[in-house]
């Protein structure tokens, strides 16, 4: 554990779930432990001073752990949301569609992460699949997809979020579908 980290109780509840649950990923820890030590000035600070007031401020690093740390989450996000808006995104109307799976299937994915991927391709297709039978064509949406692996709990819920444009590239061109 860094220094001046308090997580042995952290720790203690983490593996107590993972004893319950019986699989503890070992990226769990280190993820937990560059929490907790977010914003503390024992693991690294900067001083910035203000050239004209002469002002300082000490400035702690932070964990930049996406996913667990709310405040270092919140800011990643934001800056991942404005370079798609800016770079990645086509001005046109865009939904959200989340693919789960049954619970019974989820402990595959728990030990064998690899199937992920395999899991989004099959997403993919079912999409791309809709899409054909709805309009008649071979419309292929614009989709932009992240695997989540955990519920609101920090449980194991393995799904999908696709944020899909709604209407896609054929033989002719971009067309809207709605």
């Amino acid at each position: 554990m860094r220094a001046g980290s308090s997580g042995s109780t952290g720790f203690a509840v983490l593996r107590r779930e993972a004893n319950e649950g019986g699989y503890f990923r070992p990226v769990v820890k280190d993820v937990v432990e560059r929490y907790l030590d977010c914003g503390n000035p024992k693991c690294g600070f900067v001083r910035i001073r203000c050239p004209d007031c002469v002002e300082e401020r000490l400035v702690m690093f932070s964990c930049r752990t996406r996913g667990f740390c709310p405040s270092c989450h919140a800011k990643r996000l934001e800056e991942w949301g404005e370079w798609m808006r800016e770079t990645l995104l086509l001005d046109v109307p865009h939904r959200q569609i989340v693919f789960t799976i049954p619970k019974r299937l989820r402990v595959f994915f728990k030990f064998n992460r690899s199937l992920l991927g395999d899991l989004c391709r099959c997403a993919l297709r079912s999409l791309s699949r809709y899409f054909e039978i709805a309009t008649g064509s071979a419309l292929r949406p614009g989709v932009i997809a992240a695997i989540q692996t955990f519920g609101d709990r920090i449980n194991l819920h393995v799904h999908l979020h696709f944020l899909v444009t709604e209407g896609g590239v054929d033989e002719a061109a971009f067309r809207l579908y709605s």
